[in-house]
């Protein structure tokens, strides 16, 4: 489709939305919204029908209801066609009943369009297996080894010898059903057409819904200005991917980072080529790589575009409100829905800065993280309700208006938390909720979310800060751009510690001007029994993947105090490239100095920790690797010695309490979740012995459930507010015992 004809078909698409102002929302029908789906098909239909927009058939049954879905229709889940043929079939079915289905582009949308395939699973490309014949494979092989030939003879290169080995190389970074998947989201695809008309953003009814928001760094102050500058920017990395491919530089199929690698590479090649340097062509090349090179720059793929923007989760209530009274008021909106940025309360729909901002990604994807779950926000002349599966709880009330609550324990840290807009039932920007009908709700409520593990009064975390090495906050939005740099960084310096075996050693990184440090770890020691000072280990594992197994799980599992981790080839060695925690106080220190521990969160999630431990089989915890940052956050560290074969928890005396939400996600954990998650660090052995811990450590969990009482073992996180100021009765860890133990110590 040509650009103007899709700047066409999107204008056309929002004719009868963005006319709508918000003086037309009495005269409106019901808007119903719809975060992430991420491949949750049967979530999202059930979900569907549990708003009345389909039938038991899967048909509109909507009338002349709105449904907006704000985008990420795509990754990770193992449906996304099922998802995307539904929403164009229900687009038309809508049209013909006086309703509407508007679907908005969400950053993995953008990332599929540009061949950012990094959370497309082995699962997804299956989909599209079955119309991938094994002829159209090997062509595809072909294509790849006389590619690369041409590459190397027409600069007067030797071209490298591409035998079986590169062949089975080429087959597993293309799993069956790749080449028909990239070819359906292509330009010239069944999918890929349709994706490219999807807007980035849609006014109905003076609400503005996009994905992941309105930066006030915005060039654009209107809706129609934004679609046409996205349309226009996918337009030309659509023709610019033509043109590599004219030029004999890119296939059809490669995905974006080996686009943008083979491109560099032909730069090089013709800048020792002598007059080719000079060459229209390479200058043609030269400007594509300025365009593509640096995608934080661009408005689909950049922080502050409206795709990937999260400041509307991020910000405190403070430094948010007067910023986006700002952007409601030059954008000419009520107020703002989006979806992307977690919520802050797993699984609960959560109101920002006085209703001006609804954030509705609540993780529809089981697995995506802890705590999610289906959820749609219902937008009438009356108000917004946010609805959930049939038979659970929405959180409790909140009275008034939207403020701040500064926190004792907290307080002196300067870190500022604050409970959110009511959901339950009716609720809109100056709509308040009687107090009996509150009180009511919250006796009703109280006894479902206690079993469920929902927050009573769910508040909005702070966002995450890292330090770098000057002790100022690092310029990262999320973890995956964390996770991004730590692949991708320069070394531009490394030292090697001095304490321990493991040859471990501290990195500097640099990238786009931002420096950080990091810890390299190469060790990979597996026996079948192995002698420590402790004793004899059998099935004994010390390895730099369980360091980035770890983490994964640790995620997998709502924790945030495993630093980010990843997997990466440096200085001719395999290893794990973890962030360093900066200014971090080992626990041995603050025991010998008898500190108190800086919080009362800290100290139950000392809880957890022991918990973690047996799940991952750590044998190796001790009070040398346990942190504490300078803002009193608390940092699991050194995990090596975790994730063997064995099946026997190192520690079972030592789990005695867990937190609401790890004990849900423990629960909830199986090998899908495994496998999609740590496929890359772990066996499938391994995981299979993660599963048969953790079923020992719920097994003792609820055995002190049926002793002692729930209140008495699993508890609120959330409302650990105190700050402790006597020491524990005993250490939580052992110190560090020999020269091995300690390794973890020496790096901090």
């Amino acid at each position: 489709m040509r650009p103007g004809a899709r700047l066409k078909t999107l204008l056309a698409s929002l004719a009868l939305t963005t006319v709508l102002g918000p003086g037309a929302a009495l005269a409106a029908p019901r808007v119903v919204a719809i975060g992430d789906i991420h491949g949750a098909y049967p979530q999202f239909t059930a979900m569907l029908q549990r708003v009345g927009l389909i039938d038991a058939k899967l048909h509109w049954s909507g009338g002349d209801s709105i449904l907006v879905q704000v985008g990420d229709m795509l990754d990770r889940g193992a449906k996304p066609r099922e998802v995307m043929d539904l929403l164009m079939r229900l687009q038309t079915e809508a049209t013909q009943s006086g309703g509407q289905v508007i679907v908005l582009m969400g950053n993995h949308e953008a990332m599929n369009i540009v061949g950012d395939l990094r959370y497309v699973t082995p699962e997804i490309y299956a989909e599209f297996a079955d119309q991938e014949s094994a002829h159209r494979r090997k062509s595809a092989w072909i294509a790849w080894k006389h590619l690369l030939t041409r590459m190397a003879r027409r600069h007067g290169w030797r071209p490298r010898p591409l035998g079986s080995d590169a062949q089975k190389e080429f087959d597993e970074k293309h799993p069956p059903g790749y080449f028909t998947y990239r070819q359906a989201m292509s330009a010239q695809g069944h999918y890929g057409k349709w994706l490219r008309t999807l807007p980035a953003a849609v006014q109905v009814q003076g609400t503005i819904f996009v994905h992941g928001g309105l930066s006030p760094n915005l060039s654009v102050r209107t809706v129609e200005d934004l679609n046409h500058a996205v349309a226009n920017e996918i337009s030309e990395f659509d023709r610019d991917s033509a043109r590599l491919q004219a030029l004999e530089v890119t296939l059809p199929f490669v995905d974006l980072p080996e686009m943008l690698g083979l491109l560099h590479d032909e730069l090089q090649r013709r800048s020792h080529s002598g007059p080719a340097s000079a060459s229209e062509a390479r200058q043609e090349l030269q400007q594509i790589e300025n365009r593509w090179g640096d995608l934080s720059k661009t408005l689909i793929m950049g922080p502050d575009g409206p795709l990937w923007f999260r400041g509307y989760a991020n910000w405190t209530p403070e430094e948010g409100a007067p910023e986006v009274e700002a952007v409601c008021r030059e954008w000419n909106a009520s107020r703002i829905v989006v979806g992307h940025s977690p919520t802050g309360t797993p699984g609960d729909i959560v109101s920002r800065f006085g209703g001006r901002v609804y954030l509705i990604d609540t993780g529809m994807l089981p697995g995506h993280y802890p705590g999610g779950r289906p959820s749609a926000l219902e937008l009438t002349p009356e108000g917004a309700k946010a609805i959930y599966p049939a038979g659970e709880a929405a959180p409790a009330a909140w009275q008034g208006k939207f403020s701040s609550l500064r926190l004792p324990s907290l307080g002196r840290l300067g870190i500022m938390v604050s409970p959110s807009v009511a959901l339950n039932g009716w609720m809109g920007a100056g709509l308040p909720v009687p107090a009996e009908q509150a009180s009511q709700q919250q006796q009703k409520q109280a006894p479902d979310q206690e079993e469920e593990g929902a927050a009573v009064e769910p508040h909005e975390s702070a966002a995450r800060v890292w330090l770098g090495p000057d002790g100022k906050p690092l310029p990262f939005h999320d973890e995956g751009e964390i996770l991004d740099f730590l692949r991708t960084a320069d070394v531009v310096s490394s030292k090697l510690m001095n304490v321990g075996i493991n040859a471990t050693q501290r990195l500097t990184l640099q990238k786009d001007g931002i420096v950080a440090r990091a810890i390299f770890r190469v060790v990979h020691e597996e026996k079948l029994r192995k002698d420590l000072p402790t004793g004899p280990v059998l099935n004994f594992k010390d390895s730099y993947k369980s360091e980035v197994s770890a983490y994964e799980l640790s995620r997998l599992l709502g924790m945030n105090d495993v630093p980010p981790a990843v997997l990466r080839h440096w200085n001719d060695e395999d290893g794990s490239m973890q962030l360093f925690i900066e200014q971090g106080q080992m626990e041995l220190d603050r025991f010998k100095e008898h500190k108190p521990l800086p919080n009362a969160k800290v100290w139950l999630q000392l809880f957890d920790m022991h918990v973690f431990d047996n799940v991952i089989g750590n044998i190796d915890r001790n009070q040398g690797n346990i942190l504490y940052d300078r803002l009193g956050r608390l940092w699991l560290i050194d995990h090596t010695r975790s994730f063997s074969r064995s099946p026997r928890l190192p520690d079972a005396s030592s789990v005695k309490r867990c937190s609401l939400g790890l004990w849900n996600a423990l629960r909830r954990l199986d090998m899908a979740q495994l496998q999609a998650h740590l496929s890359d660090s772990l066996y499938k052995a391994e995981m299979k012995a993660v599963l048969e811990r953790r079923d020992a450590v719920v097994h003792i969990l609820q055995n002190e459930i049926a002793k002692r009482g729930r209140d008495a073992v699993l508890f609120d996180l959330d409302k650990a507010l105190g700050s402790i100021d006597v020491l524990p009765s005993e250490p939580v860890a052992p110190a560090p015992s020999g020269p091995g133990g300690g390794g973890a110590a020496a790096v901090r």
